[in-house]
């Protein structure tokens, strides 16, 4: 037989007084009449008419099962428990993962980096903490998985993790170990254990932090991942990684650095091994504890499920009850009046809300010409909009028909009335320095066909003649094409971009100037920010078919857009704030 329980059984005092108040309902009748002083109780219902004594006991009846009810639902009924548990485990384990193409070395089969991705899965499985977390950096560091107590879920993810899902190359730890203590201070920890798998102790800057984070409970770790002589970086297409000089990058493992990082942690140390000697000397101080699964099984116990809430339906159908005829239509009717009157308004020329509908109506069809592709219309539809928000779209539309003077005319507007708007800012600035690096180009084949007219004055001529034949018999009617020859060099080095982008190479991603990776500029043209950025995300992330690693190079290329700060601003190897790797 289930055990019925009260929760809060206080409010069954609440039933005396209700009762009355529902007699008094019942029996109330004449009592407010000044007749029932002079006539007789008896004779007064024959004597006086009384309009309410039919509806009296219905109402008196509904009330009195809306209180029952209402009543019954507060005192809150349970007959069934569920399991809770009363401990709760508050270890916490945050994992760093370097994936800079070092990590790419083969000198530990098949690679450092596959080799710590089964030592994780090793970590895992064996559960160390109540909760786990997973961070990974290069020249700027992402969450993989914020704390957890599901380590199958952060097993699953572990394949995904290489160095070609990160958007900027580099090797900054303490970038890594910062989001790690983030982690652990939005879970609200204290103390908490970091453990760092790398091949590289990073610069000066590494040390002072985890020494600083040791001082506050969090005990960082090293996992040193590869080999004193080290190895070449191989690359997708088969080559191996070489610096500016031409020479080949050799990665090493610098050991000592490593030990001297782990002792400034109040951590351990410990080289990666075949067996699991390293995972038992990194993780004897948490699995020192007691077990997280034996100290729960002792200490569970079981909390009433409250069943109260459920009651409250049974007063929806006494509520509608309470309702006079007609009032719902009346009050529908109401609420329909100002809409009725905006309508009418609309239709009226010269009204602003006649000119405002008009405009919303523009800026619709504008949206659906531009994710359909057809940008002239979209740029064509929003040409005399004053909002900030058309503005910034129409210069989105004119940079995809090439019409890049155009575009930053219209993103200078938006500027002048908000120089926070982030994304004009940056848009203005990709098409900026994509219209300058193209008038230097221009300057450039300018003073090479210069020379070569001079070696050849009369084939010249012909050919110059030949040329300019060739553009006037070549413009067109599109606004790239009435551009001139900078902007249209700037729209095929936008172009190139994009096809740099598209490339697995990860060198061939890299600018040969050790600058910012092409990928950043080619997406954002690729991915306008504003009112169009959500759908050509939710199509990208369509194609992406439930790859976790290409969700997670989305994921992580968004945020690294959004942070702006790239290798050239973080150190990475001392005395090199450039290393690709």
């Amino acid at each position: 037989m289930p055990e019925w329980i009260l929760l809060r059984p206080a409010w069954l005092l609440a039933l005396p007084p209700l009762a009355w108040l529902v007699w008094r309902l019942y029996r109330g009748g004449m009592t407010g009449s000044p007749w029932h002083r002079w006539i007789d109780r008896r004779l007064v219902r024959h004597v006086v008419a009384d309009p309410a004594a039919g509806r009296r006991p219905r109402l008196a009846l509904a009330t009195a099962l809306a209180a029952l009810a209402a009543v019954t639902a507060l005192t809150g009924p349970a007959w069934e428990r569920a399991p809770q548990p009363l401990f709760r485990g508050d270890s916490a384990l945050v994992i760093v993962l370097d994936l800079s193409r070092s990590m790419d070395v083969e000198d530990v089969a098949p690679s450092r980096v596959a080799r710590a991705r089964l030592k994780l899965a090793d970590l895992l499985a064996r559960s160390p903490a109540d909760q786990v977390g997973l961070v990974v950096y290069t020249a700027n560091a992402f969450t993989v998985a914020p704390l957890t107590a599901d380590t199958a879920t952060l097993t699953l993810l572990l394949p995904a993790l290489s160095s070609a899902i990160m958007p900027s190359q580099g090797s900054h730890p303490s970038l890594g170990l910062e989001k790690a203590a983030e982690l652990l201070d939005q879970a609200g920890l204290r103390r908490g254990e970091l453990l760092l798998v790398t091949d590289s102790a990073g610069g000066p800057e590494t040390r002072e932090l985890v020494a600083r984070l040791a001082a506050r409970g969090l005990v960082t770790s090293v996992l040193a991942v590869g080999t004193a002589e080290g190895g070449p970086i191989p690359l997708a297409d088969g080559s191996l990684l070489r610096d500016r000089q031409g020479r080949i990058v050799m990665p090493t493992l610098d050991e000592a650095a490593l030990r001297r990082l782990a002792a400034a942690g109040e951590g351990r140390f410990a080289r990666l091994s075949a067996d699991d000697s390293d995972l038992d000397h990194l993780l004897a101080p948490l699995e020192g504890r007691a077990p997280r699964a034996a100290i729960e099984a002792e200490a569970r116990g079981a909390d009433w499920l409250d069943r109260g809430p459920w009651l409250v339906l049974a007063l929806l159908p006494l509520a509608l009850l309470a309702f006079r005829r007609g009032v719902l239509a009346a009050v529908g009717v109401v609420a329909l009046i100002p809409a009725l009157v905006g309508l009418a308004l609309v239709g009226l020329p010269g009204t602003a809300l006649a000119a405002s509908a008009d405009t919303l109506a523009r800026e619709w069809q504008a949206v659906a010409a531009y994710r359909d592709g057809r940008w002239p219309e979209a740029a064509a539809l929003l040409e005399g909009l004053d909002s900030e928000r058309a503005q910034y779209n129409r210069g989105n539309a004119l940079a995809r028909l090439g019409d890049y003077p155009g575009a930053l005319a219209a993103w200078d507007q938006v500027l002048a009335r908000n120089p926070e708007h982030a994304d004009a800012a940056y848009n203005h600035a990709l098409v900026s320095a994509l219209l300058a690096a193209a008038d230097r180009q221009a300057d450039a084949d300018g003073a090479d066909a210069d020379g070569a007219d001079a070696d050849g004055e009369g084939d010249g001529e012909g050919a110059a003649g030949d040329a300019r034949g060739d553009a006037a018999a070549g413009m067109g009617d599109t606004p790239g094409d009435r551009m001139g020859g900078a902007a249209a060099a700037a729209r095929a080095a936008l172009e190139e971009t994009e096809s740099l982008a598209a490339s697995d190479d990860p060198q061939a991603q890299t600018d040969p100037a050790g600058g910012r990776l092409l990928p950043e500029l080619s997406s954002a043209m690729d991915e306008p920010s504003g009112d169009f950025a959500a759908d050509l995300l939710e199509q990208r992330l369509a194609r992406a078919e439930g790859d976790p690693a290409e969700l997670l190079r989305r994921r992580f290329e968004l945020l690294y857009r959004r942070q702006q700060r790239d290798q050239d601003g973080n150190p990475t190897w001392p005395g090199d704030v450039a290393q690709p790797w």
